[in-house]
């Protein structure tokens, strides 16, 4: 039986290959990758935490605050990108 997939399931898929990348240190295939997503999925908070983390582990400052202020106010609970703030 072919299971059809949802965008749910390629937008988790996409997240958990940002994932896999910054934790193979690849920053810059991690950015664009959550930068495609962030443009298709502006409300996913999860993508613009992990953008956020790309631009930190690159020094990269100030778009790193942006995109991490960006995940907590879509998602005041989202710990990690409050973390990654501080």
């Amino acid at each position: 039986e072919f299971e059809v997939e949802t965008a749910a399931n390629v937008e988790e898929a996409r997240l958990l290959l940002g994932e896999a990348l910054l934790a193979a240190g690849r920053n810059d295939e991690a950015r664009v990758e959550m930068l495609a997503l962030v443009r298709e999925r502006p409300e996913e908070s999860a993508a613009h935490r992990l953008l956020g983390e790309a631009h930190l582990r690159d020094a990269q400052l100030e778009p790193a605050r942006a995109s991490l202020r960006r995940a907590v106010e879509l998602d005041p609970d989202d710990d990690a990108a409050r973390d990654l703030l501080l």
